[in-house]
């Protein structure tokens, strides 16, 4: 019989090792979830209606005066759509998983729920972060807007939420 893969996992042997997930989620952090997954949706619906009318060739690099400085297919904002989906529906899901995680601190039954807490409330802050990411491209690519400070804004926004999250999980520790 083959040998547990997991057993010579050691990173998925320390998440078995560790308390299940069993706080309940905070009422803005289900909003916030939802909120970036449903942005994730419209800027779609907006892209799919809009597609037609779009040309040939659409901006898909920007100098960092909001200069368009490269050009390709606008099939690519479909492909750059599937990446930035991916990414936010990967990390909502992620936040909902605090457990499998690493963590800077060591995990105890007594500060696992509240470390999770923390680490959902990251992670959600960050998918957050992403999905306002994916209009803000759209919008640069289809329009005459320039979305650069907005988008570094979400750039920003996506480090501090890292940041801020993982020093309240060393706070929590304590």
């Amino acid at each position: 019989m083959p040998a547990d893969p997991a057993a010579s996992d050691p990173v998925r042997s320390a998440a078995r090792r560790r308390p299940g997930r069993d706080f309940e989620t905070g009422s803005v952090t289900r909003w916030l979830r939802r909120a970036a997954l449903a942005v994730v949706v419209l800027t779609w619906i907006g892209l799919l209606v809009s597609y037609r009318a779009l040309p040939d060739e659409v901006p898909t690099h920007f100098a960092m005066s909001g200069t368009a400085d490269g050009w390709g297919p606008k099939r690519s904002l479909l492909a750059l759509g599937g990446v930035l989906t991916g990414l936010t529906v990967g990390t909502a899901g992620l936040s909902r998983a605090p457990q499998l995680f690493n963590y800077p601190v060591a995990i105890r039954p007594e500060n696992a729920q509240a470390l999770y807490r923390e680490r959902e409330r990251m992670m959600v802050w960050v998918t957050l972060a992403i999905a306002a990411f994916f209009p803000l491209l759209v919008l640069s690519s289809t329009s005459a807007m320039n979305t650069g400070v907005p988008i570094m804004l979400c750039i920003v926004a996506a480090l501090a939420s890292t940041g801020v999250g993982i020093s309240r999980i060393i706070a929590t520790a304590r």
